[in-house]
């Protein structure tokens, strides 16, 4: 997202695409600045509820959600998933029911409810595949790779986390690739292949070039973890660097 871009558009327009603009600066900022992504997010709300917009109200209040999950208030997390649950499905909203359903695996697998996790992973890569819908898809190996990844079985949720990345860059989904290149790397280290964790950071690398920094958060983390990697292979000169 050029954040530069979208901020020049006129954000106080009261029309649906203003509320794009605002959660699209959401996605743009939600690995920077939470402050900031949840500032643009409340008032894609705002916005939404005022003009009667469902759709931008319910993208909203599931941002609300992931942000809290991110924070580890699971519970209410969960709250507002159950919430939006109510209201969507899978043919009038469905990138939004793949959202909810994926929060809602990630939360019932970081609240250690193993069963709950793989039920409603499993069940939205059923819907996915019966459908065909890239984005379901998507969002169903992420959700069974963040299950696996828990349980410490890290050659099943690479090769989720893998079948993920394939349809994350299909869709040019670009807030999602750096995380999950990072997935990957960690992963491969993992099953002890530090040269092939050390190739997918290449691979980072080398996306940097081409689409904006990711945040200094997994920034920080990538490099750090190169350094140990390569400490890890007797490459002292590369670790330094």
């Amino acid at each position: 997202f050029n954040t530069e871009l979208l901020l020049s558009r006129n954000t106080q327009l009261e029309n649906k695409e203003t509320v794009h603009i605002l959660l699209d600066l959401f996605v743009a900022h939600i690995y920077k600045s939470d402050i900031l992504a949840s500032k643009y997010n409340d008032r894609a709300l705002e916005l939404a509820q005022k003009i009667g917009y469902e759709r931008g109200i319910l993208n909203a209040k599931y941002n609300q959600a992931y942000l809290l999950f991110v924070k580890g208030h699971f519970d209410t997390s969960m709250n507002m998933v159950l919430e939006i649950e109510k209201i969507v499905d899978y043919q009038s909203y469905t990138e939004i029911y793949g959202d909810i359903a994926t929060l809602k695996s990630d939360i019932y697998t970081e609240k250690g409810e193993y069963d709950k996790a793989l039920e409603t992973g499993l069940k939205l890569l059923e819907r996915a595949e019966k459908t065909k819908h890239d984005y379901l898809l998507m969002k169903a190996n992420a959700a069974l790779s963040h299950y696996y990844l828990r349980i410490e079985n890290y050659s099943k949720s690479l090769s989720y986390c893998l079948a993920g990345l394939h349809y994350i860059l299909k869709l040019k989904q670009t807030q999602y690739i750096y995380p999950k290149i990072d997935e990957i790397a960690r992963m491969t280290a993992k099953l002890k292949d530090p040269l092939g964790a050390l190739k997918a950071y290449a691979f980072y690398i080398d996306i940097e070039k081409k689409i904006p920094s990711p945040g200094s958060y997994i920034q920080s983390s990538v490099y750090m973890n190169m350094g140990d990697l390569y400490m890890s292979i007797n490459d002292f000169e590369k670790a330094r660097q």
